[in-house]
């Protein structure tokens, strides 16, 4: 549906990837999120970007991203997220699983 593609769209999706460098296109845009999300941080003295924020939803939704690529990382599956991205991310304070830890929440959510 056209909500969908719009979805896609606000989370920066590459509908036609074979037509750039995929590895320096994928690398420009991990590096173009990761700047994003240091002035963030500036701003708000945080990493803890809302899926849904409304000042910049592609930010939102990388950050998303990121901590199911993350995940996947752990546990041993395919994944973008390399240790020197972990390391970066660590290096800013962001918080890979915000939901532990949280009162009132169990790790079986």
């Amino acid at each position: 549906t056209e909500e969908r593609l719009q979805q896609l769209r606000d989370l920066d999706f590459d509908f036609a990837p074979k037509n750039k460098s995929h590895t320096k296109y994928y690398v420009d845009r991990w590096v173009h999120h990761l700047k994003e999300l240091r002035q963030f941080k500036v701003e708000n003295g945080h990493c803890r970007v809302p899926q849904r924020y409304k000042e910049n939803k592609k930010l939102g939704g990388w950050v998303l991203y990121v901590r199911h690529q993350y995940r996947k990382h752990q546990s041993g599956h395919s994944s973008t997220m390399t240790k020197e991205r972990i390391q970066q991310l660590e290096m800013l304070g962001f918080d890979f699983e915000p939901r532990k830890g949280r009162p009132g929440r169990t790790d079986n959510l």
